[in-house]
């Protein structure tokens, strides 16, 4: 399988064989009040490709003055898959 990934215009775009799996905007999917105002979080996508379920866990971290680091971890049918930086 190819898994590849990309974060045009703050949307997050996440591919497996040319399949578009994911596309939405990556803003933090935790309302609570203390989720609301981090700058650092984890969002969780479930999807299913080919009648296997895939996990991605989607983590923005603070980088200090540069730019936020964006990492995704792919797991399909429960097993770790790839690992992508998305800059």
């Amino acid at each position: 399988m190819i898994i590849n990934a990309n974060m045009p215009t703050g949307n997050i775009k996440l591919w497996i064989n040319d399949q578009l799996l994911i596309d939405e905007p990556f803003i933090n999917q935790d309302q609570s009040l203390g989720g609301i105002l981090s700058e650092e979080y984890t969002n969780v996508y479930n999807r299913m490709y080919k009648n296997k379920k895939v996990m991605v866990r989607c983590s923005r971290k603070s980088n200090g003055f540069s730019s936020p680091l964006h990492e995704c971890d792919v797991f399909i049918n429960n097993e770790y898959a790839a690992n992508l930086l998305l800059r």
